[in-house]
């Protein structure tokens, strides 16, 4: 009987170590919408195909350095708020909602795994993640966008006689208006 806890327990602790995993791939996340964003600087020495591209340009969130620092820290109330609700439906799926220390400890542990394993690789590609999703982002803009410019176009050349017609009309009215004026304050005699 001792050995079948035993072993429920070491298969709860594998569930906390995968958790932690996950919890990993959360903040990567995390940090590839930063740099998305533009908060975080993205290194990218050099991506050839992303100059060809006809995509529109994604601005930054916000300018100031307030707005960054907002959207830092709401990002990181987010995930701990996020990773703090996945561990506590764990602990009350798995454990009948009894906290133990080792399955923290399995959390945090998994999450070093993640962090200095494959998040160091992912870091070091998330340059190019980056670019490639503006690429995507910035294509996609581009495609939604140029019809309305194509309209727009075509709107402002037909609208265009109409409006040199009116500013036409309206300095016609203003000369005459001067006309009138300067001939009240001259009177030749």
């Amino acid at each position: 009987m001792q050995f079948i806890v035993i072993l429920y327990q070491l298969q709860i602790m594998l569930y906390a170590l995968v958790l932690g995993l996950f919890f990993g791939v959360l903040y990567d996340v995390l940090r590839i919408t930063r740099m998305l964003a533009g908060i975080t600087p993205v290194h990218v020495k050099h991506i050839s195909w992303i100059g060809r591209l006809p995509v529109r340009r994604i601005g930054k969130i916000g300018k100031g350095p307030l707005s960054q620092l907002l959207f830092v820290h709401l990002l990181d109330i987010i995930y701990g708020l996020c990773t703090g609700a996945c561990f506590c439906i764990f602990l009350y799926a798995l454990n009948n909602g009894r906290f133990r220390w080792y399955l923290l400890l399995g959390c945090a542990l998994g999450f070093l795994a993640y962090y200095f394993s494959v998040g160091k690789l992912v870091l070091y590609l998330s340059g190019y993640i980056v670019a490639f999703l503006r690429g995507i982002i910035g294509c996609i803009l581009y495609l939604l966008t140029q019809p309305l410019l194509w309209i727009g176009r075509w709107t402002q050349r037909l609208l265009d006689p109409i409006r040199r017609w009116i500013l036409r009309r309206r300095r016609i009215r203003q000369t005459e208006r001067w006309k009138k004026s300067w001939a009240k304050k001259i009177r030749f005699t």
